[in-house]
């Protein structure tokens, strides 16, 4: 052999490494589109738009809850009776004394004076004074006077009324004004509520079910979801258009007011399970701009028809909250995994390269096939003539 000439063993090692790269390659897109694992261009952000709760006096434990009325006044709860106020938009946060000392489930305020809770022990306080006092109601107890209904989610809808579901699926009807509740119906395996108004709304929880009321939950009408996964949470901007959100970090959405549920993403990934790849709450300012909690957070600029996921595997926040369109809130019973937002919760990215990198990924799982065929035809072609050339 001529000196700077390649060795011939080494010239075919080089073009065996290729086809086997190839065929590897085209292998694990085909593997990737069959467990539907998203392709996701990963960038690394110029500036995040969530930053860690920073105040003194935000609580490091216990919180469960949050709900803020604009972008100074707010809410949080959780263990041990727990309720604290801000006026300032989360730079400090004071104590309110709710009178119970179990754990606060949900929290919701209409306005910046009427507001509701409830406990896991079945207690629903109300407050007219934005939680100056805090009024304990008689205990909930379903028809029978069982008290294993374990209050689980509600929704404030105006200044008279608020609506409680527990977990085994119980409604009630709070009258904030004369400070009392009525016990109203019951379905099985909903837990999570939302309501446009005082009569129309929807539940959902485990077993794909969706049941939807338009006279205050005096009648239902389940839906179909067309999925089988848990859902666990619910948003509704209007009788018409909602989502909800579950396990292998599934979205549906609607806009007929659930005659028709359509995926808009979903994904687990592989060899991962439980409440990981999960969303757990979801949030909209408009029709089209919203977020969704859990695994990540994830956000849409076109009514859900894109989702974006900020790409962090350490955020696990189960409660997000806006106040408006620039100002949220995403928290989880951690401080330390708990996040605000004062630039609405974008990042400052060309969104662009993020569908193009998805769309290249996609394209190669697609025709992976056609990659492997490719390879294994060139590998054959070039396996022929080294035979013919070694003078066979």
């Amino acid at each position: 052999m001529k000196r700077g000439e390649t060795h011939p063993l080494k010239n075919k090692r080089t073009v065996y490494a290729g086809f086997l790269l190839l065929i590897v390659w085209g292998f694990l897109s085909a593997i990737m589109i069959i467990l539907q694992v998203p392709f996701v261009l990963y960038l690394e952000f110029s500036e995040n738009p969530w930053q860690p709760i920073n105040s003194k006096t935000y609580p490091e434990t216990g919180v469960a809850t949050i709900d803020f009325v604009d972008s100074y006044h707010g809410w949080i709860a959780g263990e041990n009776g727990m309720i604290m106020v801000t006026t300032d938009g989360g730079i400090s946060w004071e104590d309110q004394h709710s009178g119970i000392d179990v754990d606060i489930r949900a929290i919701d305020f209409f306005d910046v004076n009427i507001g509701v809770a409830i406990s896991n022990e079945n207690d629903i306080l109300i407050t007219q004074n934005g939680g100056k006092v805090w009024i304990l109601l008689k205990k909930v107890t379903s028809p029978n006077n069982a008290t294993d209904i374990s209050l689980w989610d509600l929704v404030t809808c105006d200044e008279h009324t608020a609506w409680v579901l527990g977990l085994t699926g119980t409604f009630f009807r709070v009258d904030i004004l004369n400070q009392n509740w009525t016990y109203v119906s019951k379905v099985s395996h909903v837990r999570y509520l939302a309501m446009v108004n005082s009569s129309h709304g929807w539940a959902t929880g485990g077993s794909s079910k969706i049941v939807k009321t338009t006279d205050g939950w005096q009648s239902i009408e389940i839906q179909s979801a067309g999925v089988s996964q848990s859902f666990y949470g619910i948003f509704f901007w209007d009788v018409r258009k909602g989502w909800v959100v579950g396990s292998d970090n599934t979205i549906l959405a609607t806009t007929d007011g659930g005659q028709h549920w359509q995926v808009q993403y979903t994904y687990r990934p592989f060899l991962q399970y439980g409440v990981g790849v999960s969303f757990l709450d979801i949030f909209f300012i408009t029709e089209e701009k919203g977020w969704t909690v859990g695994s990540g957070i994830h956000y849409t600029k076109d009514g859900g028809k894109t989702w974006y996921d900020l790409g962090s595997e350490t955020w696990t926040a189960s409660r997000i909250a806006f106040a408006n369109k620039t100002h949220g809130w995403a928290v989880s019973s951690r401080k330390e995994r708990s996040y605000i937002t004062s630039v609405g919760g974008v990042p400052p990215i060309d969104e662009k390269l993020l569908i193009l990198g998805g769309s290249i990924g996609i394209s190669l799982g697609v025709f992976s096939p056609v990659l492997v065929m490719v390879a294994l035809i060139l590998f054959q072609q070039h396996k022929t003539q080294n035979f013919k050339s070694d003078g066979h």
